[in-house]
């Protein structure tokens, strides 16, 4: 759970310099090239129902979990993995219930998707996050759910290796209430800093992120609820070093760590700065680029912060990554009527 090398990005500061893992490296030069790739969805609508005789074909039904309506003209994709092959079913909104809104491409029989009949090969299902007007015919970096058909089904998951291809089931987070960058008495209130101080004898402590190494296309962000908004303790990849935002930071020098104080501009119908205890507190894992400046829906760490916390006292999310995002897929085969 050590995060890894690091190389220069002129957009992040920094960014993994590991690829993601796939089942081959024939197939993960497929995924980063595009290589071999159809547009399934291409094909004419008719080619379904204008059979002059009886003939088998092919739908997915999807059954999602936790998804989230995505904005600013990003947009979900269905990608079916035949071996070494990628190949796009079309693209998709999806409601807070999880229901399938089609928006490019897709032949929709209630929610299930309508494949061409040289579907019986495929090996994995892949659902990523497209950016607006992007139609290059591959995936993008930010692989969402992924999973592999067994007895004509998946399992779609953040942590299949088609996917983020990482699991956060011993994923921790610590935290302890201060503000470095503010003189005010009383303003550790207001302020909160990824730091474990448990056991350590010096006052910086140990980092209190033990988190896996992210996928390019996505990136960490911690959040802190005061009054019903979630506000950023800022973006990272790494768990040393500065985070890569700090919009509410008073004028002193902060810890080489990701966190924030709540000091300055405040955002509308806020004031700083404030008492952050009893609030929510939790990381979550975020597109990148991102669709929305709020929080994603991959969440594996929460907690709420004591009501009576006090200051630079160590406290610990939860782990909650068995409610991640997942989804269910069935392959359904059917049969079309003779037509006379």
């Amino acid at each position: 759970f050590a995060l890894g090398p690091f190389v220069p990005d002129t957009a992040l500061g920094y960014r993994s310099s590991a690829d993601i893992t796939v089942h081959s490296e024939r197939q993960k030069e497929v995924l980063r090239t595009g290589a071999d790739n159809v547009s399934l969805w291409s094909f004419p609508p008719q080619a379904y129902g204008s059979q002059k005789s009886n003939a088998t074909l092919r739908d997915i039904s999807l059954d999602l979990t936790g998804m989230q309506p995505l904005s600013n003209g990003y947009q979900y994709e269905v990608w079916l993995v035949f071996g070494s092959k990628v190949r796009s079913v079309g693209k998709f909104q999806s409601d807070t219930s999880g229901q399938v809104i089609p928006t490019e491409g897709f032949l929709l029989h209630g929610q299930s998707l309508a494949l061409p009949v040289d579907s019986t090969h495929i090996t994995e299902i892949l659902i990523t996050i497209e950016p607006p007007g992007e139609d290059d015919g591959r995936p993008s970096e930010t692989r969402y759910l992924a999973g592999t058909i067994v007895n004509g089904g998946a399992d779609l998951t953040v942590s299949h290796p088609l996917a983020l291809g990482v699991s956060f089931r011993r994923a921790k987070a610590f935290y302890i209430l201060s503000s470095p960058s503010s003189t005010g008495l009383e303003d550790w209130k207001s302020g909160i800093w990824w730091l474990d101080l448990m056991g350590d004898s010096t006052l910086a402590g140990e980092p209190g992120l033990h988190l896996p190494e992210l996928p390019a296309g996505w990136l960490y962000e911690g959040w802190v609820e005061v009054s019903g908004q979630a506000l950023t303790t800022g973006r990272f990849h790494q768990v040393f070093g500065h985070d890569f935002d700090s919009p509410y930071n008073g004028p002193l020098p902060v810890p080489a760590v990701p966190g924030e104080d709540y000091i300055l501009n405040a955002p509308e119908g806020l004031a700083f700065p404030t008492d952050i205890r009893g609030g929510r507190i939790f990381v979550s894992v975020e597109p990148y680029p991102d669709d929305d400046p709020k929080p994603f829906s991959i969440s594996p760490l929460l907690s709420t912060i004591p009501k009576q916390g006090g200051y630079r006292i160590t406290y610990r999310l939860e782990n909650v990554y068995r409610q991640l995002p997942s989804g269910v897929v069935r392959v359904i085969t059917w049969t079309t009527p003779s037509h006379r």
